[in-house]
This record gives C-alpha cells, structure tokens and sequence, in this order.
C-alpha cells in the first residue's frame, strides 16, 4: 500500500478571496467613517458651546470684588448669526446684558470651518446670554425665558442629524439635543 502525503496550506485562491473580502471590508469601514467624522464634528462643537456657557455661568457665580465692587457686573456668551464662525464670553461692565466693544473680553471661541450657526432664538441676528453676579441668574437679550442656538455642518439644511440644538432655559439649565 502506498501512502500518500497530505500537504496543508492554503492555496493562492483561498488567499485571493481572503485578501479580496478584507478589502471590501476595509472600504466600507473607511467610507462609514468618513461620512460620520462631519456628524460627530457638530456634535463635539455642540457640546464644546454648552461647555463654554457653562463657563460664563462658573465665572458669575464666582464674581470677584474689587474695591468692595463687582466687576464685572456680568458675565455672557454673545452670538452673532452673521459671524458665524466665532462667538465670545465678556463680561458685563455696565450691567445693559449686551456686548460692547468696552466690555472686558473674556475669551473669543472660533468654530471649525465645517460648522456654522444655523439659527438664534426668535430668529434673531444677536443674541446675549448673561449671567448675574454673584447668584447666577441667568438672562437674555432679547428677553425670553429660553435661548436656542442651532448650530449645523456646513451645506446642511435643518433639520437634520447634521444639526445640534443648544438651549438655555431662565433657571440656568443648559441642554444639547
């Protein structure tokens, strides 16, 4: 009786098909991540904006005295939906819950360039969210007892999953949807 050996491996057909389903795979994977990458972008830059409210909402509940004054009186987050690609945090020195060139700049806060500021509350062009020293309070310009941001990826019509809503009620409670 003869024996026969049995060889093991794999044959260059079994390798082409491996290497062809990896691929695809490979491709879908890249593709699927891409396309989210911009989603995940306006929801990072949502967040990133509730954060900075927050942080003018911190700043007037730690007011400093100076002289036995406050100074500022205030502290906001002033949106402009003209200058959609920034927004700044000031504080307040004349206590008119509006930012002006003489109030005391905090910080000015630019967004990726693939995102933009879709809509402010009411529709209107500016809006001033401010924060009373040292209780916190929070108001708006234009007065309202809520103020709603859109912020949306570039080329994108809301609604959509490339937009994200930041609202700010008058009890200082700051969501993102």
């Amino acid at each position: 009786m003869e024996k026969t050996k049995k060889i093991s491996g794999f044959t260059v057909l079994e390798m082409l098909i491996v290497t062809f389903i990896i691929g695809v795979m490979s491709t879908v994977l890249i593709v699927n991540w891409r396309k989210n990458e911009k989603t995940y972008l306006v929801r990072r830059t949502a967040q990133e904006m509730a954060q900075n409210i927050r942080k003018a909402q911190g700043l007037a509940l730690t007011g400093k005295k100076i002289s036995g004054q406050i100074v500022p009186v205030s502290y906001g987050v002033f949106f402009n939906k003209y200058i959609n690609n920034a927004y700044k945090i000031y504080g307040d020195k004349n206590n008119d819950k509006k930012y002006q060139d003489s109030d005391i700049l905090v910080e000015e806060i630019k967004l990726d360039s693939q995102v933009q500021i879709d809509s402010l509350s009411s529709g209107q062009r500016d809006l001033n969210i401010v924060f009373s020293i040292p209780d916190g309070f929070t108001r708006f310009d234009p007065l309202d007892v809520s103020a709603t941001i859109v912020i949306k990826k570039v080329g994108v019509t809301c609604p959509s999953t490339s937009c994200r809503t930041i609202t700010v009620r008058d009890t200082g409670q700051i969501s993102v949807y």
